[in-house]
């Protein structure tokens, strides 16, 4: 071979060589642009399926929540019920408190009535006076003494003054 057909033998060598690659690369390309088809293809059939059901997770979710509001609102319930009794007792406590002291003012103001007149007058309030017998001596009314007002507010609380 001489060296004019060997150039020649090698050129042609090339050009089919550059040929193949040509068409190779034709042909990958090919190959890309059906995919990305078949990729859009698949995405459309994919959004056209209806969707997977997860209506029992959002069931699970709503009767979650409904329960939490439930016990929240039963709770505040029961605070509410509670302030209303702890209110109730404190009123009953305090009415308890207030008759104990009448009683207590009562038995003092009995006190100091027998100390002060000196009579056998003990139970005043809590027993029925007695008949007078005819050999007892009579006894003087016992004025009644008005009660000191202070010329200031009144004080809260029972004072001296209120029996």
């Amino acid at each position: 071979m001489t060296g004019e057909e060997y150039r020649r033998q090698l050129k042609e060598q090339i050009k089919q060589e550059t040929k193949d690659d040509l068409r190779k690369r034709k042909e990958f390309l090919q190959a890309v642009d059906a995919a990305k088809q078949s990729q859009h293809l698949r995405q459309a059939v994919e959004g056209a399926m209806p969707p997977e059901d997860d209506s029992a997770e959002w069931m699970a979710k709503l009767n979650q929540q409904t329960a939490v509001s439930e016990a929240k609102t039963e709770m505040a319930l029961d605070a509410a019920l509670q302030q209303e009794q702890d209110r109730k007792a404190a009123l009953e406590l305090a009415a308890a408190e207030v008759e104990m002291r009448k009683i207590a003012a009562q038995n003092l103001v009995a006190q100091m009535k027998k100390e002060m007149f000196g009579t056998a007058e003990t139970e005043e309030t809590v027993s029925a006076p007695q008949a007078p017998t005819e050999t007892a001596a009579p006894e003087k009314p016992v004025e009644e003494i008005p009660p000191i007002v202070p010329a200031t507010a009144p004080v809260k609380g029972k004072t001296f003054g209120d029996f």
